[in-house]
C-alpha cells in the first residue's frame, strides 16, 4: 500500500462506541475486508515474484501488481473514514495512530533492507547492480531520512531505498493521511496554510492520485446511505453489479491495459513526469472500487458471529498484510544470490512465495506488539 489498508477492530474503549462500530461495520463486511486487503497483498508479491530477476518459473504477471495497489488506495481511504467516524475523531489521537501504525512496520522493513543490501553486496556484486545503481553513503543516507519523513515522491522525483520497491506507495499514501487529518479533523485557519504549504511542497504527482484514495471515504459514505434500507441497498448492489460487469468485460483483454497506461496524462501538460501517478490507476481502482461496494452490499444480507471458528484465523492472515507488503521484495532479492541463480520452475517459485507469505504473517504478531508500545508511548508524551 499503500500501503494496506489500517486496523479493522476497536480497541479499549466504551461499549456504547463499540456497538457503534459494530453497527457500521459489521463482522461479514469486516472479513470481506480482511480478505480483500490480504488478497491485494498476495497479488503484489506474485507480481514481483514473477520478474525475471527472481524466477523464470512463471510467466509475466507484473501486471498484477500494477492492478492490486490502486485497491489499496481505495480501501485506505474507506478505513480512514470509517475509523474517524467515531473512534479517532481527536487529530491527536488520529496522528498519533497513524504515525504508530505506519512505523511499526516501516522501520523494521528499512532494517531488512539495508541488511538484504549489504548481504547482496556481499555475496554477488554483479547481481547488486541489476537491483540497484551504486549509491554513496551520503544519498543512502538522504533517502532514508525521506522515507522516514514520507517524502520520496515529490515534484516528480522518486526516492527509494533499494532494494524495496514497494516503499514507492507510502509517499503517497501516508500524505493523504495527513491531509485528511488537517481537513477532515483539525480546526481553525491555521490548518489551510498548513495545506497549503504541504501540497506546495509535495507537488502535482502526488495530488494526481489523491482523489482516488479519497473515494474510498467516498465508498464508505455510499455504503453506510445504503444500508439505511433494504431497497436502498438492493438499488445500490445492482448498480454496482452492472457498472463492474461493464468494467471487467472489456478489460479482460490484457492490451487494452497496456493502453490505458499511455492515456494522456493532466501531469505531461504541466511537464512534470508522472511516475506510478497514471491513468491506469484510476482505471484499476474504480474497478476495485466497484468490487468493494458489490461485495459490502451483498455481505449485509449475511449475519455472522466474531465465534466462528474460522473467523479468528481469517483475521490473524490478514493481520499480515502490511508486513507482507514491505517485507517481500527484498526476502525475494535473497534468493537469486543465494543459489547462484534465479528459481527456474514454477513449482520452487510457488513455494518460495508461500514460504514468504508464511514467515510475514507469523512476523506479524510481534510487529503489532510494537505498534502497540508506539502507540502508548506517543499517547503519554503527546495526548
Amino acid at each position: 500500500m499503500t500501503a494496506p489498508a489500517p486496523e479493522t477492530r476497536a480497541s479499549s474503549q466504551p461499549a456504547s462506541s463499540t456497538s457503534a462500530q459494530e453497527e457500521r461495520l459489521p463482522e461479514a463486511a469486516s472479513l470481506l475486508l480482511d480478505v480483500i486487503r490480504f488478497t491485494l497483498a498476495v497479488l503484489v508479491v506474485v507480481g514481483h515474484a514473477s520478474m525475471p530477476w527472481f524466477s523464470t518459473g512463471w510467466p509475466p504477471l507484473l501486471g498484477w501488481a500494477d492492478v492490486a495497489v490502486p485497491g489499496f488506495f481505495v480501501l485506505s481511504g474507506f478505513m480512514i473514514r470509517y475509523v474517524t467516524e467515531d473512534r479517532e475523531r481527536d487529530p491527536r489521537r488520529y496522528f498519533i495512530s497513524r504515525a504508530s501504525r505506519m512505523y511499526s512496520v516501516l522501520l523494521p522493513a528499512l532494517l531488512l533492507t539495508l541488511v538484504c543490501r549489504s548481504y547482496i553486496s556481499w555475496r554477488n556484486p554483479v547481481y547488486a547492480t541489476v537491483l540497484w545503481r551504486a549509491q554513496s553513503l551520503p544519498a543512502l543516507g538522504a533517502n532514508l531520512v525521506a522515507h522516514l519523513l514520507f517524502f520520496t515522491q515529490f515534484w516528480g522525483h522518486a526516492v527509494l531505498v533499494s532494494p524495496n520497491l514497494p516503499l514507492w506507495s507510502l509517499g503517497y499514501e501516508v500524505p493523504y493521511y495527513v491531509l485528511f487529518g488537517l481537513f477532515a479533523l483539525c480546526r481553525g485557519p491555521w490548518r489551510w496554510i498548513a495545506a497549503a504549504l504541504y501540497v506546495a511542497a509535495l507537488g502535482p504527482q502526488v495530488l494526481f492520485l489523491a482523489p482516488l484514495w479519497w473515494s474510498g471515504c467516498w465508498l464508505y459514505n455510499l455504503w453506510q446511505w445504503s444500508r439505511q434500507s433494504r431497497a436502498r441497498s438492493a438499488m445500490t448492489a445492482a448498480l454496482a453489479l452492472v457498472c463492474s460487469l461493464a468494467l471487467l468485460l472489456p478489460l479482460a483483454h490484457p492490451a487494452l491495459w497496456t493502453r490505458l497506461a499511455l492515456l494522456p496524462n493532466p501531469l505531461t501538460a504541466l511537464g512534470q513526469p508522472h511516475g506510478r501517478a497514471t491513468m491506469l490507476a484510476y482505471s484499476s481502482g474504480l474497478v476495485s472500487w466497484m468490487l468493494m461496494l458489490l461485495g459490502l452490499c451483498l455481505s449485509d444480507r449475511i449475519r455472522l458471529s466474531k465465534r466462528a471458528p474460522w473467523a479468528r484465523p481469517v483475521r490473524r492472515i490478514a493481520e499480515g498484510t502490511f508486513t507482507l507488503y514491505l517485507f517481500h521484495y527484498p526476502l525475494l532479492c535473497l534468493v537469486p544470490p543465494t543459489l547462484g541463480h534465479v528459481l527456474r520452475s514454477g513449482w520452487s517459485t510457488t513455494l518460495l512465495v508461500l514460504s514468504i507469505v508464511a514467515l510475514c504473517v507469523a512476523l506479524s504478531q510481534p510487529i503489532d506488539a510494537l505498534k502497540n508500545r508506539m502507540r502508548r508511548s506517543l499517547t503519554a508524551r503527546f495526548a
